[in-house]
């Protein structure tokens, strides 16, 4: 038997993927999508203000911090790495901040092969 490993990224926070995957109630807008299972970030940000961006575990360990300071960003996250658990995206500005959580759950599926025929 064959054993298939797929890691799933699954939402803690309905608001990620779902209907309500963009904030645009602060000075910058911030859309979450998934691409080819990458999760994309793209940012609108038209005063061009310092922004910062973090992805952190449940635990507050940062895996990922960038600054920009685009009119236009856009970034995709690969996870194929990341271990299970709880996860946050945040964007900040100042004292605006955007704050997304996922989390990734492995999930075995067993298929069967048959690999061998007689005559």
């Amino acid at each position: 038997m064959k054993h298939l490993f797929c890691a799933l990224i699954l939402l803690v926070s309905s608001t990620v993927f779902a209907q309500n995957n963009t904030d645009s109630t602060h000075s910058f807008k911030v859309k979450f999508t998934e691409e080819e299972g990458k999760l994309v970030l793209s940012i609108e940000n038209p005063t061009a203000k310092k922004l910062n961006i973090w992805v952190r575990q449940h635990n507050g360990t940062i895996l990922s911090e960038n600054a920009v300071n685009d009119v236009q960003y856009r970034c995709r996250y690969t996870f194929d790495n990341a271990a299970d658990g709880e996860y946050t995206f945040v964007v900040q500005c100042g004292k605006e901040k955007v704050i997304r959580a996922f989390a990734i759950e492995t999930k075995q599926v067993e298929t069967r092969t048959i690999w061998r025929l007689f005559n």
